[in-house]
């Protein structure tokens, strides 16, 4: 049996990464992390998951929005439209991969 000191919280997730825990939440019932269990209604996730290892993290939009130098609603937009890196949340809110850019700079 696994020691419960070898999992975080999905709050622990949610600050780690940037992100609601309610996203985190949802990750887990979308079984995107490996390994992930369920006591009553707290999710519990690996620590040292790969995607700590691989820079797995999201911004808010406000952060993003700061970073490229352009409006909250078109940040919204990219995301929208695909062209930036970034999920939808639970009501409206949404968070963008950290780093990422919108496809149009990329190919300039």
């Amino acid at each position: 049996m696994q020691r419960l000191e070898k999992f975080q919280t999905t709050k622990e997730a949610a600050e780690r990464w940037g992100v609601a825990g309610v996203t985190i939440c949802r990750w887990c019932r979308q079984g995107r992390f490996p390994g992930a269990l369920k006591f009553g209604r707290g999710w519990y996730i690996p620590r040292g998951d790969p995607r700590e290892a691989a820079g797995f993290s999201f911004e808010t939009t406000t952060e993003a929005a700061k970073r490229l130098g352009v409006s909250l609603p078109h940040i919204i937009s990219l995301i929208e439209h695909g062209r930036l890196a970034g999920e939808r949340g639970p009501w409206r809110s949404y968070a963008v991969a950290r780093g990422s850019i919108p496809s149009e700079a990329r190919q300039a």
